[in-house]
């Protein structure tokens, strides 16, 4: 074969292959086309399936959210339900009680209409007995009547024995002044509620003297006791022996109010003062009238035995320089004289010079003594201080009187040991102002042993600082004052008035 036929056959063979690929590329294409419309049917039947489904969605939720109240309503039915029952059960328990309650007082009926047939025929004999009760009483009330009518009368015979008594013992007390216008000295003892016991024992002891019970003058004053064993005591005294003169308070004033009035009615010219669970040693009022008289002074003081705190042991004066007796013009001589115990019980007065310089006992319920003895130690022209032994002191608590070495940490107690401090430098200030410092240095045992030991709220211990606000002050703007580190931060709190600091610091030192 000739290379141009060869030619021409695969010219051919192409020819027919390309015809072959042309037709297999039109069927090709037309299927592309078909499978076109298919993705182009089947996108838009997705269009619509998403559309749906979104429908859907919205339609779930909405049911989901139906779903989940009635699900809630569906718990809250049930737990309805769940107390239902309960009460159900409840009411069918009580519904079976009140069948047996029922059932019982059914059971009881015919009881019951036996009692009252019973009460039917016993009323008559009540009405008889109601009647009979009225009657008594009736007369139980005219009887209380004529009790009260009793007791009325008893009250004003009551009332005019009072008078009587008192007229009585204004008689006596005449008779005694009369009496007593020789003797030397009056004793003057405040009274109330006293033992008969203790009075038995310091009136004895005063009845011993070795000067003379008929050179004595003895005061009773009842400071409006209310026990009439106290008061029949001492007006039986008083009847049986004329010197001693007894006075009845109609109201309780305190002990101090009750010396100013035996001062009032004393009727000789010196006086001394015992408390009434106080006893004398047999020789003190000779030891402190003959040394009055023989030296011719206004203050007299002697020693005196603490029994309770001191087993009997004779308190000392060797500390203060003191000699057997010590005599001086003035207290300023020998200051050291005021650090002696205020003890008013120890000293005998000139009556005349207590009325001239108005001394008298403030209304303190503590430490009016002190001030009373510095007053006269100040104030006195001559002053004895003689080392013998007077009185026997015997503290005892709740007594009817209130000595400076006994007392209680109270409120009013404080706020009176704070007026009476304060009372104190003022007398220092006046009499002996250089050293006015030395009743300030009080304040530390204000606060160490007396208000560190109390036991107040809040409002009771502002009353007390309060009171004591002047003296703080007074206290910390000293230069020769004693100042605790420990005790600062109270001084300053209760001197710049800043009351709930200090009462912080008072539950720190009671601690």
């Amino acid at each position: 074969m000739s290379f141009t036929d060869k030619l021409k056959n695969s010219i051919v063979n192409k020819s027919n292959s390309y015809k072959f690929y042309k037709n297999n590329y039109n069927v090709f294409i037309k299927d592309i086309d078909n499978k076109n419309k298919q993705i182009i049917s089947l996108q838009n039947n997705n269009k619509l399936l998403i559309n749906e489904t979104n429908k859907n969605k919205s339609k779930i939720n909405s049911l989901e959210k139906q779903n989940k109240k009635d699900l809630d309503k569906i718990n809250s039915l049930e737990k309805k339900q769940e107390n239902n029952n309960k009460l159900i059960k409840e009411l069918e328990t009580k519904n079976s009680e009140l069948s047996n309650n029922i059932t019982s007082l059914e059971y009881d009926s015919d009881k019951y209409a036996e009692l009252i047939q019973l009460l039917r025929e016993t009323s008559d004999d009540n009405v008889k007995i109601i009647h009979s009760l009225k009657e008594d009483n009736s007369n139980l009330i005219n009887l209380n009547l004529s009790l009260e009518n009793e007791k009325l009368k008893l009250y004003h015979e009551n009332e005019e024995l009072l008078k009587q008594t008192k007229k009585i013992s204004e008689i006596n007390n005449e008779y005694s002044r009369r009496i007593c216008e020789n003797c030397k000295l009056s004793v003057i003892m405040p009274i109330f509620n006293a033992e008969i016991e203790h009075l038995e024992r310091s009136i004895g002891s005063v009845m011993n003297q070795t000067i003379g019970f008929n050179n004595i003058e003895l005061i009773l004053v009842d400071d409006a006791s209310t026990k009439q064993e106290t008061i029949d005591f001492i007006i039986n005294k008083a009847n049986i022996y004329p010197n001693i003169k007894v006075i009845l308070l109609e109201e309780n004033m305190g002990p101090g109010n009750a010396r100013n009035k035996g001062i009032e009615n004393a009727s000789t010219d010196y006086i001394t003062f015992l408390d009434h669970d106080d006893y004398y040693t047999k020789n003190a009022c000779e030891i402190l009238y003959n040394n009055i008289i023989n030296d011719n002074v206004d203050v007299v003081s002697g020693n005196y035995i603490n029994i309770t705190q001191r087993n009997g042991e004779k308190i000392q004066w060797t500390n203060l320089g003191l000699e057997y007796k010590t005599k001086v013009n003035s207290v300023l001589e020998n200051i050291d004289l005021l650090k002696l115990s205020p003890s008013i019980w120890t000293k005998i007065y000139r009556k005349s010079f207590l009325k001239e310089n108005n001394i008298e006992f403030l209304g303190y319920k503590s430490g009016q003594d002190l001030i009373f003895s510095q007053e006269a130690l100040f104030h006195a022209n001559g002053i004895i201080f003689i080392d013998e032994v007077i009185v026997e002191y015997e503290i005892r608590k709740g007594d009817g009187t209130s000595k400076s070495l006994s007392v209680f940490n109270t409120k009013e107690i404080l706020v009176d040991l704070m007026k009476v401090h304060t009372k104190s430098y003022d007398l220092f200030s006046e009499f002996y102002p250089e050293n006015r410092y030395v009743p300030l240095n009080a304040v530390n045992y204000l606060i160490t042993k007396r208000i560190r030991l109390s036991n107040l709220n809040y409002d009771d211990f502002k009353d007390v600082v309060v009171s004591a606000n002047r003296l703080f002050k007074l206290f910390l703007a000293c230069d020769k004052t004693v100042k605790y580190d420990s005790l600062y931060n109270f001084y300053n709190h209760v001197a710049n008035e800043q009351y709930d600091s200090a009462y912080h610091e008072y539950l720190k030192l009671r601690k």
